[in-house]
């Protein structure tokens, strides 16, 4: 992966690419509303642009998150009109924004932007104009981390690159394992060459023109075929690329079902959902909004404010908590567990298994449970005056 540039293990390892694309979607879907004191003036489920100048806040959102997982930076350029005025806000590429520090205090001097190699435009520290989206830790004062999410994976993704990469090479030459001629005797030089020339061109042959190609006849006695190294099978099935696809999750604080979407079942998998979207959605999400109020929001009377109880997770979470309920009242009405699980099944109520099984336990104790045996109540003695 050392060899590897950050972009070809992005774009070439389907992992890393679904990993990084699924957290920057994510953040782009979460709603938001755009506050000017206490009354909502912009809604993004229903966006009117009441800003003037985010036509498409999703684009924005998500190229910001996608940002911060590859540099830990990000930025915004207000575009102005003839008039000076704000007219469109534009994502702008972090590596066109040079940072330049004093030499004695480190503090920000000036950001240059750096179009086919010249300084085409020059922002102040405080320059609204530029918005900057930086992700700072316990090693970094004032400019961004390079410690980022998408290095944490690198190895990961490298380990899958390069499993592909054999693959790729492995079919190429018509699923034939590297091998070692063994010749008897003294093989001159110009002999050798030859050999190995003509089976070289033989096996990748195989690949190339495998239905025309049946046979290589060579004399057994002069020459012994030896494959060496793990072939496919034995390259792709084993705990390191499992292990690959895991830490590639991990580093994305992603559940890996999410990542390969293959969760258990539909309650697993909303469950999974719901967790990554409070545990590492949202607070991103907050990072992002924070930013932008203090660099632009709040300087024009306005205040962003991301909404995650309105997302579908967390409207999913809180139904779930109604049907259970009313789960737990239909188990004291219905008579069986045929019944019940009918029932459910008619209304499409999705049960996983281990509830059916908790359903049929629970009425199958409440049959084999005896009736209470009926109290003989006596009358009571009449007493004469």
């Amino acid at each position: 992966a050392s060899k590897t540039k950050d972009g070809e293990l992005y774009s070439r390892v389907a992992a890393a690419f679904q990993a990084v694309n699924k957290s920057a979607r994510a953040v782009a879907d979460m709603p938001f509303v755009i506050y000017k004191g206490d009354a909502i003036v912009d809604d993004s489920n229903n966006w009117q642009n009441y800003v003037k100048f985010m036509p498409n806040p999703r684009d924005l959102l998500r190229r910001i998150r996608h940002s911060l997982i590859m540099t830990n930076t990000a930025y915004l350029r207000m575009g102005k009109n003839a008039a000076n005025r704000p007219k469109k806000l534009n994502y702008t590429i972090p590596t066109s924004i040079k940072v330049k520090t004093d030499e004695i205090t480190g503090e920000i001097v000036r950001f240059d932007r750096i179009v086919n190699n010249q300084v085409v435009q020059t922002f102040k520290p405080d320059d609204p104009d530029l918005i900057r989206f930086w992700w700072l830790d316990a090693q970094t004062e004032l400019l961004p981390s390079p410690d980022t999410e998408f290095k944490s994976i690198m190895g990961a993704a490298g380990i899958l690159f390069y499993s592909d990469y054999f693959t790729e090479n492995f079919y190429r030459r018509g699923g034939v394992k590297p091998t070692l001629i063994a010749m008897k005797g003294m093989v001159m030089g110009d002999k050798k060459e030859e050999m190995q020339k003509d089976w070289t061109s033989w096996v990748r042959g195989i690949g190339k023109f495998a239905s025309n190609i049946t046979a290589k006849i060579f004399n057994a006695e002069t020459m012994d075929i030896k494959p060496f190294g793990e072939g496919l099978g034995d390259l792709k099935d084993t705990p390191v690329y499992k292990q690959a696809l895991e830490n590639i999750a991990i580093g994305m604080d992603m559940p890996l079902s999410l990542l390969l979407s293959n969760s258990a079942n539909r309650a697993t998998a909303d469950t999974e959902y719901i967790q990554w979207f409070r545990n590492s959605v949202t607070p991103w999400c907050n990072f992002i909004a924070d930013a932008l109020n203090e660099q632009l929001f709040t300087k024009m009377g306005l205040q962003m404010q991301f909404t995650p109880e309105n997302t579908d997770p967390e409207q999913d979470d809180e139904t779930k908590g109604r049907v259970l309920n009313s789960l737990a009242d239909a188990l004291g009405k219905y008579p069986d567990a045929d019944t019940f699980l009918g029932a459910a099944d008619s209304i499409g109520v999705e049960l996983n298994d281990d509830f059916v099984e908790a359903v049929k336990r629970h009425y199958a104790k409440k049959e084999a449970k005896p009736e209470p045996a009926p109290i003989d109540v006596q009358p009571a003695p009449v007493v004469e005056d």
